[in-house]
């Protein structure tokens, strides 16, 4: 069996002002980006939440990945992280359809 790798090219951190002109803002990439990813050189990049990483994107493109769980209460919700720790709770004013 071959798996195909693609690994996609690394750049050094003063690079970054200059990828965002010339190819993020400027729409030249062949496939649709939505940030950049900070790391060091001895860190492994696997997707999912990382401690030794950082991920930028542009404001409007920030999301948060969280579940809702239902309550013995049809109004009440549970809001999750994506690890399963309660974050709060959502009260909607009417049951769902």
């Amino acid at each position: 069996m071959f798996i195909d790798v693609y690994m996609k090219e690394m750049f050094n951190v003063w690079d970054a002002k200059y990828l965002l002109s010339h190819f993020i803002d400027a729409k030249k990439l062949e496939h649709e980006n939505d940030g950049l990813i900070f790391t060091v050189d001895d860190c492994p990049y696997y997707p999912g939440t990382c401690n030794e990483i950082l991920k930028w994107k542009p404001v409007e493109l920030n999301s948060i990945d969280f579940k809702l769980e239902k309550t013995p209460n049809p109004l009440i919700y549970q809001l999750k992280s994506s690890d399963d720790e309660l974050f709060s709770f959502i009260v909607v004013a009417s049951e769902p359809t």
